[in-house]
């Protein structure tokens, strides 16, 4: 019973011709500096605990793996788990935006809100291949979405969605 008042719920939503374009996670570059701090902290921890003396080692030898496993946990495991959430997708009516580990949190932007897209390229992001998309609506601030791969591909078929929602809407 609860399964068909859920589908029910969800039958309306969305136009039966709406079909996934793209869906892509944030650019891996975004966990590149976690792994090499995880990598650092660990390689710390043990040069640490080689050099102490003798009769501080079996304290100072968990405390030293307790500091860098709560340091790898926050700088390293946590960017991770946030990289690992956060996903863009855009169908053929909207650009949806989702994120959060405990809380997800989404966002879904149609098409036809959309006045333009651009896309910002540091000299890193050209490197990868990834970059921010921009997205200009009638709201004050634009819409930002950060590390996205394939931003140039991503960011020509945008514009070729958000002409056609436009031109729909004026037929």
């Amino acid at each position: 019973m609860a399964r068909e008042s859920r589908a029910r719920l969800f039958k309306g939503r969305g136009d039966s011709d709406e079909r996934t374009l793209v869906r892509v996670r944030t650019h891996g570059k975004a966990v590149f500096v976690p792994i090499l701090l995880a990598l650092l902290v660990a390689s710390l921890a043990a040069a640490l605990i080689a050099v102490l003396p003798p009769e501080w080692k079996p304290i100072a030898t968990w405390l030293t793996i307790g500091a860098a496993a709560l340091l790898v946990l926050w700088f390293s495991v946590r960017p991770f788990i946030e990289w690992f959430t956060t996903s863009y997708t855009i169908t053929t009516r909207r650009v949806i935006t989702k994120h959060g580990v405990l809380n997800r949190y989404g966002h879904e932007l149609p098409l036809s809100r959309i006045d333009s897209v651009g896309s910002e390229r540091g000299i890193i992001d050209r490197m990868f291949g990834c970059g921010t998309l921009v997205f200009s609506t009638a709201s004050e601030r634009p819409v930002v979405l950060h590390d996205v791969p394939q931003v140039k591909d991503i960011e020509g078929l945008l514009a070729d969605l958000i002409y056609r929602a436009h031109r729909d809407d004026q037929d």
